[in-house]
């Protein structure tokens, strides 16, 4: 069975055909049937998909387009460009705009460059791979909490925690302000009309934090960006904490998505449970498909610098496109079987972290933390039953497609840890560049 199969309702295949007719990538229809919709566009030889809401934008569709326009940021440029009086257009990576820019995930070189330069160390392969011992003991911290249940939710007493509590360790904030953030990084992502006031006060927190550690120091990439320097000036404040804020809105809900999604899996999936159970190592292409198969995040906007033709289609500079990351990962042009999941996927060349200039930055730590979080719940929650009548799905997905709750059961087992949501007992070093 493939999401697509839905198809063979001729009810779903009005709502399809309506939802071509008026899209908006951001209504509560299209997130139930994004896969039929991305799926009949691309049968019918759609490049693109034209919507009239958000100002008006192109949806790129093809694996090809999606991936050339990534590389292309001569052409699609992540930043907010001027316009001939030089007024700010709308623009971005977010359609509609988000409020505030974005670090530079809306900037393009040299600055984007330049800034990543100096959080790439903390980033890469070799630093993940040496900051596993901590990062495992902020996972055991999480199943200590709710090992003897008997019962949790996946997402908001498990993954939620640990990848909150792991991206602010490594930024180097106060762990026990973690809930606080996520709440309203939470409204950020969903683009909510209250989100407002919530932001104002954590760009006010960071910015706070960062004349503290200027100060006092700290063990984190914040204390390092509050005293780093470009071209021999230091960095202004205001734009470290947009960095800051970049991290926490990008380091946080995807990774917390591709968990839920991949439980939800694993219980719809008994054999691929059972091949997991049976090869560990096969967790790494497990994952690998979760992102390709169910995109977590499922596209990004880019701006027209220049005027072009692109995809059939002619392009003014400040028209705006969506570029549809889901649809790239399902085109058939790309991946035999694209409608199916194939657990040894290989090889798998998805999207879902982008790729040139703009290529997820936090994917190395995305990955190992999804890894890590499946790993130890196939471990200690071997038997685990979601209760799909109790898990709840957002109802739209401007940026990350994400179950809200995910009730499982399973055989209690025992705590190794002082438990009662305690913060976790550190005995290895904070996370450090290597």
């Amino acid at each position: 069975m493939t999401d697509l199969a839905k198809t063979a309702n001729p009810h779903t295949d009005d709502t399809v055909d309506r939802l071509l007719d008026d899209f908006d990538h951001q209504s509560a229809d299209f997130a139930q049937h994004w896969a039929e919709v991305y799926g009949k566009a691309r049968a019918n030889q759609c490049p693109v998909i034209h919507s009239d809401k958000y100002g008006g934008f192109d949806t790129v569709l093809g694996y090809d387009d999606v991936v050339a326009a990534f590389r292309d940021w001569k052409t699609f440029a992540s930043e907010r460009l001027l316009d001939e009086d030089g007024i700010e257009m709308e623009g971005g990576v977010g359609i509609p705009a988000h409020m505030f820019r974005i670090g530079f995930l809306e900037m393009d070189p040299p600055q984007s460059i330049n800034l990543r330069r100096l959080c790439n160390p903390w980033f890469n392969r070799n630093t993940i791979d040496a900051a596993r011992p901590r990062l495992g003991e902020i996972m055991d911290w999480a199943f200590d909490n709710v090992a003897e249940r008997g019962q949790c939710d996946v997402v908001t007493d498990l993954v939620t925690p640990f990848q909150c509590v792991s991206i602010m360790d490594l930024l180097g904030i106060p762990l026990e302000k973690w809930p606080l953030y996520k709440e309203v990084v939470d409204q950020e992502v969903a683009q909510e009309e209250s989100s407002l006031e919530g932001m104002q006060w954590l760009l006010a927190d960071i910015f706070d934090e960062i004349e503290r550690q200027t100060t006092e120091g700290g063990h984190g990439l914040l204390a390092v960006l509050a005293t780093s320097e470009l071209d021999g000036e230091r960095l202004d404040p205001e734009l470290v904490t947009e960095l800051i804020l970049m991290f926490l809105l990008g380091g946080m809900d995807t990774t917390i998505a591709t968990v839920g999604l991949a439980v939800r899996h694993l219980h719809d999936t008994p054999e691929d449970r059972a091949r997991l159970q049976e090869n560990p190592d096969l967790i790494e292409s497990f994952v690998e498909e979760v992102l390709r198969f169910y995109t977590p995040s499922t596209g990004m906007g880019r701006t027209i610098r220049t005027p072009t033709t692109f995809a059939g289609q002619s392009y003014e500079r400040g028209d705006r496109v969506y570029l549809a990351i889901a649809s790239a990962n399902r085109d058939e042009r790309a991946f035999d079987r694209a409608d199916e999941f194939v657990i040894d996927r290989s090889p798998n060349p998805h999207m879902s972290f982008g790729t040139g200039t703009h290529h997820c930055i936090g994917s190395e730590f995305g990955r190992s933390n999804t890894q890590l979080c499946l790993t130890t719940l196939l471990s200690r929650m071997p038997d685990f039953e979601v209760d799909v009548a109790a898990a709840h799905m957002v109802t739209s997905i401007p940026h990350a497609r994400s179950y809200l709750t995910l009730p499982i059961s399973y055989r209690p087992g025992r705590s190794f840890g002082p438990g009662d949501n305690a913060w976790p007992e550190f005995k290895t070093d904070p996370i450090r560049p290597v």
